[in-house]
């Protein structure tokens, strides 16, 4: 799979474009594969606590679990705040 000029990564990552459309960015979630809907986000500023990843899945899985639903997007966000990892 090729997109924007450039080849695709792995098999894992051009099964997930094929299932959300080439013209989106990683990460991309799927919500009962096979034949679930995937969606590119979410893309997030800040590291959420526990609750508010939980509320946070909760809410993208309940839009996923509408078959016609597409696209919620922000542009506008705060500057990213997310500490490196540490190996």
């Amino acid at each position: 799979m090729t997109g924007r000029g450039t080849t695709c990564c792995g098999p894992e990552t051009a099964l997930a474009f094929s299932r959300t459309g080439p013209d989106v960015g990683t990460p991309i979630l799927t919500f009962g594969p096979p034949d679930g809907n995937s969606f590119f986000g979410p893309v997030i500023s800040t590291i959420p606590s526990d609750d508010e990843a939980l509320a946070l899945y909760d809410a993208v899985a309940t839009l996923a679990s509408m078959s016609t639903f597409s696209e919620l997007k922000r542009t506008k966000r705060p500057p990213l705040d997310l500490p490196l990892l540490d190996f």
